[in-house]
């Protein structure tokens, strides 16, 4: 329990209880003795106290990351030792490697760059396949037309099989595609 409230502990509080959507709770009113103001007060205390070390612990972070830059500027040669040596050059850049592999943080951020990469995927595997679908409904649409012409075609022959010295003369014509208009007494170019 918080024995003495500060004005900054109370400021943060309702900042924070607005930002919640508690605007309801009209935080001048509570009585300082009241459990309910006790218990915000502490909650906020354990958020700041909290919030303070993850701040700290990420600046540690930031700070301590092994970098070609930060081997160079803590050992006790020159950079141009480092950069222009092949073997602590390479040993250095290994080191780097090797720290960067074992980084939970690293580690995250390359989780969330592949978990986007697949998403980018995804969303390009969605857009082929309704393309693919769209093809197929025109191949549909094509193979039913093909159907009914080659019907109306069956029906033509059917019609005209008595007459079978008019039907070779008209299939030459039809093999010539510039002739087709008026060889069957059926349009065959309806769409």
């Amino acid at each position: 329990m918080i024995g003495s409230t500060d004005n900054n502990a109370e400021a943060r509080l309702l900042e924070s209880l607005k930002e919640a959507g508690c605007f309801g709770l009209e935080f001048d009113r509570l009585d300082t003795e009241t459990k309910l103001k006790e218990r915000l007060l502490e909650m906020q205390a354990i958020y700041d106290s909290k919030k303070a070390l993850r701040d700290e612990a990420y600046k540690t972070y930031n700070d301590n990351k092994l970098t070609m830059r930060g081997i160079a500027g803590g050992a006790s040669f020159s950079h141009r030792t480092l950069y222009h040596d092949p073997i602590l050059k390479r040993y250095a850049e290994f080191l780097v490697r090797k720290s960067n592999e074992s980084d939970p943080v690293r580690k995250m951020e390359q989780a969330i760059s592949d978990k986007q990469e697949v998403e980018r995927y995804n969303e390009a595997l969605v857009r082929d396949v309704i393309e693919l679908l769209h093809y197929k409904e025109d191949y549909d649409r094509l193979v039913e037309q093909t159907t009914v012409q080659l019907q109306q075609i069956k029906e033509l022959e059917a019609q005209l099989g008595g007459r079978s010295n008019v039907l070779p003369m008209e299939r030459r014509v039809v093999t010539k595609p510039n002739n087709l208009e008026g060889v069957f007494p059926v349009d065959l170019h309806r769409d």
